[in-house]
């Protein structure tokens, strides 16, 4: 091969990429195909506005004041459709810079990086496409198992079982791209360090968002950490949320401050209030929603049909007609690191410590209505 020979397959390299490794990378993150073909500031505003869209999103739900329709169609367009149109963009963008011999040449065999890519969807899938049926029966078989485990581990809440189970994905997921890509018969770029980097970054960053049996990783860590949706069952907190409402509940509200009287949560019940409550303050289980009517250390008393709070009455409360008005309470103290927790339907509550809730049953923030769409509305004003 002479020189001449060798600085025009230099300057090919050079100027042709791989479409579908770009494809693969934007998967990654949404840009970084863009970067990979020499379209940095592309790349980084494609990335900049993939994760500012979805933080709005999220806050438009989080937040009291934000309208939840609008946050969730923001956050699932985001989610979905930008990543979607990233990839097209990505492919395209790659094959109208490579030179039309280069592409000529790629169509000419089955791709390497994109049987990757129809792997990190469903396993076996790319060596379906190479024509490798016996591999890809074998991780067509064997992939429930590798969705199912990690998952399990998740749910067992076992430390131990969650890093074995962690650890067997990302071995499974290095099985998985390394063998359906060396098993192309063409691969412009086959050298094993290209694959292997990809992988690494796969497991790296899209593990918990992307990975093959791990799509429900993210989800689960949300509800559980972040926020989630509730309903409630009864009448107990009517007239601020009635029957069947539906609610989102901000479980990083307390992470920043202390809960303060007012505020409406969704708490895990003591047993002594499983006993002493029914089913009309049930949301699920033993998850509750009340409000907060005193804090740690707060004095506690109720006579002459009226609740007192260190000595002044609960503002805007009327339990004349209630069952409260049969005894007298108090004073008593709210214990340090406790709540007392109260309905706003007077009628069906009770003062009691067996509605003190300690600080550590306190699961989130009840921040917004968001069902039914025409009663949507914040639920922080107090």
């Amino acid at each position: 091969m002479n020189e001449q020979t060798l600085q025009t397959l230099q300057v090919e390299r050079q100027i042709n990429q791989e479409p579908w490794l770009a494809v693969n990378l934007s998967r990654l993150i949404p840009g970084l195909g863009q970067i990979y073909i020499g379209s940095t500031i592309k790349g980084l505003i494609i990335l900049a506005s993939y994760f500012f869209l979805i933080g709005l999103g999220v806050y438009l739900i989080i937040n009291s004041s934000g309208n939840f329709l609008v946050g969730l169609i923001m956050f699932i367009a985001t989610w979905l459709l930008l990543p979607i149109w990233n990839f097209f963009d990505a492919y395209y963008s790659t094959t109208k810079e490579n030179t039309s011999e280069f592409e000529f040449a790629r169509k000419q065999s089955r791709d390497a990086w994109l049987a990757v890519f129809l792997s990190g969807f469903i396993p076996g899938l790319g060596h379906a496409y190479l024509k490798k049926w016996l591999i890809a029966i074998v991780f067509f078989v064997f992939s429930p198992i590798s969705f199912i485990l990690p998952i399990a581990g998740l749910i067992s809440g076992n430390p131990i079982k969650i890093l074995s189970y962690f650890l067997f994905q990302l071995v499974y997921i290095f099985i998985l791209f390394y063998s359906v890509y060396v098993s192309a018969s063409v691969a412009r770029q086959r050298q094993r360090r290209a694959i292997k980097r990809f992988i690494a970054g796969f497991m790296a960053i899209s593990i918990s968002m992307t990975g093959p049996s791990l799509s429900l990783v993210l989800p689960i860590a949300i509800r559980t950490f972040v926020v989630e949706a509730r309903y409630i069952v009864g009448i107990s907190m009517q007239p601020a949320i009635k029957d069947r409402d539906r609610l989102i509940v901000n479980k990083l509200a307390y992470k920043f401050r202390e809960p303060e009287s007012g505020d409406i949560i969704l708490f895990s019940g003591t047993q002594a209030f499983q006993k002493q409550t029914d089913s009309e303050n049930n949301v699920v289980g033993n998850s509750h929603i009340s409000r907060i009517i005193a804090e740690p250390r707060d004095k506690v008393q109720l006579k002459d049909g009226a609740l007192y709070i260190n000595d002044r009455p609960l503002p805007k409360t009327d339990i004349s007609k209630g069952e409260t008005t049969e005894y007298q309470w108090g004073p008593e103290f709210v214990p340090a690191n406790s709540y007392l927790i109260f309905s706003d339907n007077w009628e069906y509550s009770t003062v009691s410590l067996d509605f003190v809730i300690p600080r550590k049953n306190i699961i989130g923030r009840v921040t917004k209505r968001f069902y039914p769409w025409n009663r949507a509305a914040s639920l922080t004003d107090k």
